[in-house]
């Protein structure tokens, strides 16, 4: 081993003890002397020594040890501790040198962050050192950015270190803090970073719980910044990948963190935190996510399978895809309302996308038999738009529940399901559609309906309602179309604040008990275009204000009990290129509604005329005066256009058989059967009757018992009532 000395001279005589080689140098220094400072050069450690006494060596150093150098080449290991240094030798030997002035300094944090609107923020030490009264603390290098200020604490073994930014900027500087006893000192480096570093809402941290099917979705930052980094657990790559994004919309950079999630075939359900981070800063944002598994209670494909298997779905007429591996939006009758691209992930196809549920269901008309199952109406909040419409399912009940935030359309129309009307109806806060025609709604309608300030159309005829209408009714100022007719049991008034619905286009409460008087306020209904309240209990006069709606284009008084025909009906008329005629009775006579009936025989006749040709225009005179419109029926041989029953109109979209009549030919327009037996396109007319090949008698002949379809030439179908026009 090599050891260089350098001796000085001492004028004291000193007991000088020998030493004869470096390891005994070095057991010397280990135990008379004290490290005064190390230097570490490109090939030597040089140590200095704080000597009491001197040693005396082989060669003459009467003065003792100042200096010694020692080769890296020598030494294993060499680290410099706060008091002390330790060497180990190649050889196996050891030594441990104290400081003489040794000092050592600890500081509970390394950045200061002055996020959140702070001006100000510190960073707390506690010191160590020889001489505790000598020590100074100073802070270089953020002079630019923020003052600072040292304040010790009561023991003067420590303190805190306050911060102050200068200007409301952001900026990310580094901090050197000194820490100096005269003779050693020691540095810690400090970030000061005054950054807006959060997500787009404001947060630094977001959860999200997803459904198993694949999904795509984006978390936007607060401002633009290229330098954000994402990292997702190792452990979750499998399943969950996420990238960064910058992209300029508008003229403007916005910074976006992307997720794609798997789909979760299994029956556990996953987890992950995504930590958000700027690269070299401190900061970290995160974002949790979990995902359900397909095959756990109340996953989404669960309950559409439920759905699938309850309703007989091997029966219906399209059912494309359903209980496949293909994607759910694929499957018949389902689709969702946004797809996106994986591009972004170096991936073709496509994965549903954002962070909310928006599927649409559409299995109307599809020949469904059962009771939905409760399976499927828990995974209803998946979907904005649900019509399960024109299918038998009496046994079926909408639930409360089902209401919810996310739900826009509605429409159960001629399912005859039962639906409950309460005041969960409030939490469908986007509920713009609500088509519940035919369906049993027990009681009345809440008076939360009217917090629904999206709805656009709602339809509740013929669903056995009672009560009233809500007081607050034109609260719904979105509302363009709106039916209550053939509720037999609702009744009241119309509010005084349905006047204020100023998007109405289309209201219908005819065969209702709802009466009152109109008024004058219907002026204000500017949009309105049809009116019909027709078999109700309305008295009084129809307001003159009624013939200001410039863009009516039908509407309907007959059947109420007004006293008197207003002006603008008898002299002015309608100058709509679309005027509607409307039906009076059973069967299909047209004709314009009479105005006025008595209580006792009805309407009176001198308001109808019987015409035996819609060519003939009669002159029907009111107190004297023409009316513009004349009233008139007309013979069923005169009409060409014969509707197709509502059964038939329902499961197979046929809306009329265009053909002429025959004089004696009779035709149900309300059968009793639930089906036709054979496919409508095999049925024929034969210029008398609807026939099939495989049918010996007329198609009319024959009902569904509930087994079998049996003939009777005595069927109900056959029946007719032509109002004849005579009010006696």
């Amino acid at each position: 081993m090599a050891i260089a000395l350098c001796a000085a001279c001492h004028k004291e005589p000193v007991p000088v003890p020998e030493v004869e080689t470096a390891e005994d140098i070095l057991l010397a220094v280990e135990h008379e002397y004290k490290v005064e400072s190390v230097k570490e050069e490109r090939d030597l450690y040089v140590i200095t020594f704080d000597a009491p006494t001197p040693v005396k060596v082989k060669k003459e150093h009467p003065s003792g040890i100042e200096k010694v150098e020692l080769k890296k080449s020598d030494v294993t290991s060499f680290e410099e501790k706060p008091k002390s240094v330790d060497i180990v030798f190649k050889d196996g030997k050891s030594v441990s040198l104290a400081f003489c002035a040794w000092l050592s300094a600890t500081f509970n944090t390394d950045y200061i962050s002055f996020d959140d609107g702070q001006t100000s923020d510190g960073v707390f030490f506690e010191i160590e050192e020889s001489n505790p009264e000598s020590f100074t603390v100073n802070v270089i290098g953020c002079e630019e950015y923020a003052d600072f200020q040292v304040e010790l604490n009561k023991s003067g073994r420590g303190g805190c270190i306050t911060f102050t930014p200068k200007s409301a900027g952001y900026f990310t500087v580094e901090a050197t803090i000194e820490v100096s006893n005269g003779r050693r000192s020691v540095y810690a480096t400090v970030s000061l970073i005054r950054e807006n570093f959060k997500f787009a809402d404001g947060t630094v941290e977001k959860s999200f719980s997803f459904l198993e099917y694949e999904r795509y979705f984006e978390v936007g930052m607060e401002n633009a910044d290229k330098s954000v980094a994402v990292m997702v657990p190792p452990e979750c790559a499998s399943w969950l990948q996420a990238t960064v994004s910058t992209v300029n919309l508008n003229g403007e950079d916005k910074t976006t963190v992307c997720f794609l999630l798997s789909e979760n075939p299994g029956n556990e359900a996953r987890s992950a935190t995504v930590t958000v981070s700027r690269e070299g800063g401190h900061r970290e944002l995160h974002v949790n996510v979990s995902q359900i598994g397909a095959q756990m209670e109340g996953s989404f494909k669960k309950g559409l399978l439920a759905f699938y298997e309850a309703l007989n779905g091997v029966q219906w007429n399209c059912n494309g895809n359903w209980g496949s591996d293909a994607p759910l939006f694929e499957w018949y009758g389902i689709k969702s309302c946004s797809v996106s691209t994986k591009a972004l992930f170096g991936d073709d196809g496509f994965a549903y996308f954002g962070t909310d549920d928006r599927w649409i269901l559409d299995l109307s008309a599809n020949n469904m038999r059962g009771t939905v199952p409760e399976e499927f109406w828990k995974v209803c909040h998946c979907f904005s738009s649900i019509r399960i419409s024109g299918e038998y399912l009496p046994t079926s009940t909408f639930p409360d529940y089902v209401w919810n935030e996310n739900l826009s359309a509605l429409d159960l129309s001629m399912s005859f399901m039962k639906v409950s009307l309460s005041s969960a109806i409030a939490r469908a806060v986007n509920l713009e559609s609500l088509l519940l025609q035919a369906c049993t709604i027990e009681g009345g309608l809440p008076s939360e309906l009217s917090t629904l300030s999206h709805l656009r159309e709602l339809n509740c005829r013929e669903c056995s309602l009672t009560g009233e209408l809500p007081k607050n009714i034109g609260n719904l100022q979105s509302l363009e179309i709106c039916y209550f007719d053939h509720n037999m049991d609702l009744g009241g008034v119309l509010p005084s604040s349905f006047y204020n619905l100023a998007n109405l286009r289309s209201f219908d409460i005819g065969s209702t008990q709802i009466g009152g008087k109109l008024s004058p306020d219907i002026a204000r209904l500017s949009r309105l275009e049809d009116f019909n309240i027709s078999g109700c209990e309305f008295e009084g006069t129809i307001p003159e204000e009624f013939g200001q709606l410039e863009k009516i284009v039908s509407y309907d008084f007959q059947g109420n009990y007004f006293t008197a025909i207003p002006q603008f009906v008898r002299y002015i008329g309608f100058n709509s290129k679309e005027f509607r005629q409307w039906v009076g009775s059973a069967g299909f006579p047209l004709g314009v509604p009479y105005y006025q009936r008595d209580r006792k025989t009805g309407r009176p006749k001198d308001y109808i005329v019987v015409v035996p040709d819609v060519s003939q225009w009669p002159e029907i005179l009111v107190d004297g005066q023409p009316l513009k419109r004349p009233g008139y029926y007309v013979d069923y041989d005169k009409c060409n256009l014969f509707k197709m029953p509502i059964w038939a109109n329902i499961k197979y979209g046929i809306s009329n058989w265009n053909t002429y009549r025959d004089g004696e030919a009779k035709f149900p327009e309300y059968p009793y059967a639930d089906d036709l037996q054979y496919p409508a396109d095999e049925y024929y007319y034969n210029g008398k009757d609807w026939r099939h090949p495989k049918l010996e008698h007329p198609a009319r002949e024959y009902w569904f018992n509930g087994t079998d379809w049996v003939h009777d030439p005595s069927c109900p179908w056959d029946r007719e009532y032509i109002d004849s026009g005579d009010s006696e």
